[in-house]
């Protein structure tokens, strides 16, 4: 990594830290659909990975804490998107875009990041897993702030 990419990532993640709670809610959009969509399971599996009491960082962390959050949510996004879902809130592409910056910053390490976000359908995070967010409407309502 080069000083100058050092340099915009430095300018880049404080932001995605700021906006966190923002772009779970554009994730948390995607799962209002009365049936499930493509979009459904990555974004239950981002979403849920917030808010599990174990992460990659540990949330606990000055200042990146909950950069490992910024990055699962988009790159979750861009599962949404590469699934194929034509129909996603407008922050959902924006954060798929910006899966590409992470992929910059972690270089070979970002297919195990891939990996580790789709491995995420077995975890369970508030009680609930990803099957059972994606079996049941009123639970994907309650996800969303909308």
């Amino acid at each position: 990594m080069s000083t100058e990419s050092d340099a915009v990532f430095l300018e880049t993640f404080p932001g995605w830290l700021r906006s966190l709670g923002d772009d779970a809610e554009a994730m948390a959009d995607a799962l209002t659909a009365p049936s499930p969509t493509r979009a459904c399971a990555p974004s239950s599996r981002g979403l849920n990975y917030v808010f599990q009491s174990v992460d990659l960082i540990p949330d606990g962390i000055d200042d990146i804490g909950y950069l490992d959050d910024a990055f699962v949510l988009r790159v979750a996004c861009a599962q949404v998107l590469a699934a194929g879902e034509s129909e996603h809130p407008s922050r959902v592409g924006a954060l798929a875009g910006e899966a590409e910056q992470v992929r910059a910053f972690l270089g070979a390490d970002y297919p195990r990041l891939e990996a580790y976000v789709t491995h995420l359908q077995r975890t369970a995070a508030r009680g609930r897993s990803v099957d059972e967010i994606l079996a049941n409407a009123a639970v994907r309502a309650r996800s969303s702030p909308t």
